[in-house]
């Protein structure tokens, strides 16, 4: 998916007026967060909100994994100064993705009536499984830097392609645990099964997408992954 309008330069660390170049980490990271939030809050359609929450879980997810916000961020990984590098990139890349001129004009922040229970239920999850894990860091814009109202087209794409990007770099190999830990909160099959086509529909999310069509079974408070032995008690 291509946006219209003006586009920032590949690579850029600028976007709202802002530098993220010498910004602390979590706090881009967190500047991310308050995007999609914003977007999500301002969604016209009960697919579009989804969408955009699964976007975010998957990015909160990624801050899980890396310990975002802890103090110095991503030092158990004794990582290479490009890599920090590019990290911060694919985060300003995100965020750039909102700093648009194709917005909708409208400034009616609309009710989503159109939301089925099960996906009420799906998007009061995510929302709250992605609200525990972005407590920390400060976000680097403020309400009044984005306008009211939503986008006429959303980087559904180019947002997926730099959280893998970000996955690449640091903390795949926490993702798979946390997949799991996100199945067992959301905890319903209807839900679930919405979560599935949510993600399908757009590539927006592998490592879940993957989760899902494995073989796992729940049994009360045990996850056990079939043939392995391998389980979770919560």
């Amino acid at each position: 998916m291509d946006l219209t309008g003006e586009q920032p330069e590949q690579g850029t660390m600028k976007a709202f007026g802002v530098d993220f170049s010498t910004e602390d980490l979590a706090n881009v990271f967190a500047t991310c967060v308050f995007c999609l939030n914003h977007a999500i809050d301002r969604a016209t359609s009960s697919n579009e909100a989804l969408q955009l929450s699964a976007i975010r879980l998957r990015l909160t997810r990624w801050g899980e994994a890396v310990n975002i916000y802890e103090k110095p961020a991503l030092v158990d990984y004794d990582p290479d100064p490009d890599d920090l590098h590019e990290t911060r990139q694919a985060l300003a890349a995100i965020i750039t993705l909102f700093d648009s001129r194709k917005r909708v004009k409208n400034e009616i922040v609309p009710r989503l009536d159109d939301m089925s229970q099960k996906e009420q239920l799906l998007q009061e999850r995510l929302r709250t499984i992605a609200s525990e894990r972005s407590r920390g860091g400060r976000s680097l814009l403020e309400p009044p830097n984005l306008v009211t109202g939503g986008w006429s087209e959303l980087p559904y794409e180019r947002a997926s392609s730099s959280i893998s990007r970000l996955e690449q770099l640091f903390g795949s190999e926490f993702l798979r645990d946390l997949c799991a830990e996100e199945r067992l909160r959301i905890n319903d099959e209807g839900a679930l099964a919405c979560l599935e086509v949510v993600i399908n529909s757009q590539d927006l999310d592998p490592w879940m997408a993957i989760y899902l069509r494995s073989n796992h079974n729940f049994i009360g408070e045990f996850f056990v992954h079939s043939g392995t032995g391998y389980q979770y008690l919560y």
